[in-house]
């Protein structure tokens, strides 16, 4: 009943409060929810990811980033940062797989649910993948020839995050930042370690 803007809408506002480098409130949420804090971190990473599927967003949709129109290619890398940042966050959790199923179910007629079934297994191994990408961030090397798409770590920020690189230029490596203005961050190359974004092969036969 929500239209699908409103929805977007949303998610932007929910993960900009979350993961946005001004708040910051997974940190402090994941810090205080006591001694027993699986269970309700995965019920609300789950609800993003049902979020992100009620919204429209497929990792698979969002990884070709068209040369001849920025707008389109800006927009993508939005979104593909929003599932970069729940994907960090959820790791190798299955029990957010399982809450994000069972939410979008209870939303999804029967002859949609091996649709969901498809978009919640991608996913989860997509996600599996960045948080390894994510383990193994100290090993990376700084390196000047970024890629769209792929994913930076600036070295010298005060509380070093990985995000996805929206554009670059001779000066500047401009990441996708979640509450500003402009929705990007820009950092000098040197202080720049970088790395390319995981593929997942899909095994689907339809759906894009």
């Amino acid at each position: 009943m929500v239209p699908l803007e409103c929805r977007k809408q949303l998610l932007d506002g929910s993960m900009t409060a979350l993961f946005g480098r001004k708040q910051r409130l997974f940190v402090s949420f994941t810090e205080a929810v006591g001694n027993d804090p699986e269970e309700d971190v995965s019920r609300l990473l789950g609800l993003l990811w049902w979020l992100a599927y009620d919204s429209g967003l497929d990792v698979r949709e969002l990884r070709n980033f068209p040369a001849n129109n920025p707008e389109e290619r800006r927009e993508r890398l939005l979104n593909l940062s929003l599932l970069f940042e729940i994907a960090i966050a959820s790791g190798k959790d299955n029990e957010v797989f399982i809450e994000a199923e069972s939410s979008i179910w209870r939303t999804t007629s029967e002859p949609m649910r091996a649709f969901v079934s498809n978009w919640i297994g991608y996913h989860r191994e997509w996600s599996k993948a960045v948080f390894e990408l994510y383990d193994s961030r100290n090993s990376w090397k700084p390196n000047t020839t970024a890629k769209i798409g792929g994913i930076g770590i600036a070295t010298k920020e005060k509380f070093p995050k990985l995000r996805v690189i929206l554009d670059h230029d001779e000066k500047l490596i401009h990441f996708v930042e979640l509450g500003e203005a402009n929705k990007k961050v820009s950092f000098l190359p040197n202080f720049v370690n970088v790395a390319d974004m995981p593929i997942i092969i899909d095994s689907r036969s339809t759906m894009i």
